[in-house]
């Protein structure tokens, strides 16, 4: 089972502007400039203040209010224990990835030179 790491260092990613989504069947990449991504395959909660917050179960349906994340830019990132990452961006948007109790990786980051499994 794979959880965050509370020595992992997030804030290569602050700056980071969403450049484009990219949504899948099982899975969603959000690709910020300078060649970093988050790819997702677990769950997660999309927070804009603007709107409630989304029940749809099904990955594919709920990714799609992920596009609001276009040109918006990293603020902050924050572990919540090894349970969550909330990645927060300009507008009062956050998006919260959820570990997943599976035995397998539930969200990956990149960026040149690195790869961080979760």
């Amino acid at each position: 089972m794979y959880k965050i790491l509370q020595s992992t260092d997030w804030s290569f990613l602050i700056g980071g502007e969403v450049q484009q989504v990219a949504i899948g069947l099982h899975d969603v990449q959000v690709h910020l400039f300078k060649d970093m991504s988050i790819g997702m395959s677990c769950d997660f909660e999309h927070k804009r203040p603007w709107r409630p917050p989304s029940f749809d179960t099904e990955m594919h349906v709920k990714a799609a209010t992920l596009v609001s994340l276009l040109g918006k830019k990293v603020e902050s990132v924050t572990a919540n224990g090894e349970e969550s990452l909330i990645v927060h961006f300009t507008g009062k948007e956050a998006l919260t990835i959820i570990v997943d109790e599976a035995p397998y990786e539930s969200f990956v980051v990149t960026r040149p030179g690195e790869t961080i499994v979760v």
